[in-house]
């Protein structure tokens, strides 16, 4: 009688094995799988009546495991079947989407290229999006659209309270806390609250001395970016503010506004004194001292 291979077996009808790890029943609705390395095992199938007549034969493409040759592209994890490891990937799904798109410059990921796209921009510095007005150029679209509204005088947020209307819905969120009082951003140092964030931690700034902003040509440091940029411009000579009546330049935007009150004749600082008017507040100072000798602090 020939031997019975390991890569093949063959059951006479009727016929019955037991082994701790091999089980089979011939006569019933259940039919055996052989796998190499984990024995045999039976599924449901419905019953044939010529399978009692007939051998059964489990062989090599009827389900027998072969090598691991699906290994996983994310992890190495090595499958017998590509249904496996389809299976398995998909515990990656949000691994491989990061994974896919990840910034080379500073390893921050994204679940879409087109976002890892925008920010390499800010590696790179382009600028794609441009004013048609002014030619000024943008990192992104949103900015380029608010920037535009500065043409068109568009606000398009307006406060239900007071009708006050806003470029940005940010600075409308803000404002209306005005109405409710609300003051989210408080001193650790002193206690005092703030409406606006910025405002908070410029005030910080007084308890810590930092002044993160240092002019390149003279050393000069500011509290304020603001104050920052101005200061570079007397270094570059320039005064972006001109007055539409004479065409007198300033440095200052304030100073323009001052200036502008000898045009129309505007006197709005009074002397609490003797009721005496001024266009600029700095006037005002300066006479207040002829009452009293010393300096004052005008509350605006």
């Amino acid at each position: 009688m020939e031997k019975p291979s390991k890569d093949r077996l063959t059951l006479s009808p009727g016929c019955r094995m037991e082994d701790e790890d091999i089980t089979g029943d011939c006569g019933g609705e259940k039919t055996m799988i052989s796998t190499m390395d984990g024995g045999l095992h039976s599924v449901d199938r419905p019953r044939n009546p010529s399978d009692s007549e007939q051998p059964r034969t489990v062989g090599d493409d009827a389900g027998i495991r072969g090598d691991e040759n699906f290994p996983c592209p994310f992890c190495g994890e090595r499958f017998y079947s590509e249904l496996s490891l389809s299976i398995h990937q998909r515990s990656h799904d949000g691994e491989r989407l990061h994974s896919r798109h990840s910034c080379p410059e500073c390893g921050k990921s994204f679940p879409q290229k087109r976002k890892l796209t925008a920010h390499q921009r800010l590696h790179t510095g382009e600028k794609l999006y441009s004013c048609s007005e002014c030619g000024k150029c943008f990192l992104w679209k949103s900015y380029l659209v608010m920037h535009q509204r500065s043409h068109t005088g568009e606000k398009p947020y307006s406060c239900s309270e007071c009708g006050k209307c806003f470029l940005r819905r940010y600075d409308l969120n803000t404002h209306q806390k005005s109405h409710t009082g609300e003051k989210p951003y408080s001193c650790s140092e002193c206690g005092k609250c703030f409406l606006w964030k910025s405002q908070f931690v410029l005030h910080q700034r007084t308890h810590t001395g930092e002044k993160p902003y240092s002019c390149s040509e003279c050393g000069k440091c500011f509290f304020r970016r603001y104050d920052f940029d101005t200061h570079q411009r007397s270094h570059r000579g320039e005064k972006p503010y001109s007055c539409s009546e004479c065409g007198k330049c300033f440095l200052h935007k304030y100073h323009l506004n001052a200036h502008q009150k000898s045009h129309t004749g505007e006197k709005p600082c009074s002397c609490p004194q003797c009721g005496k008017c001024f266009s600029q507040q700095s006037n005002l100072k300066r006479h207040l001292l002829s009452h009293t000798g010393k300096k004052v602090a005008i509350l605006p």
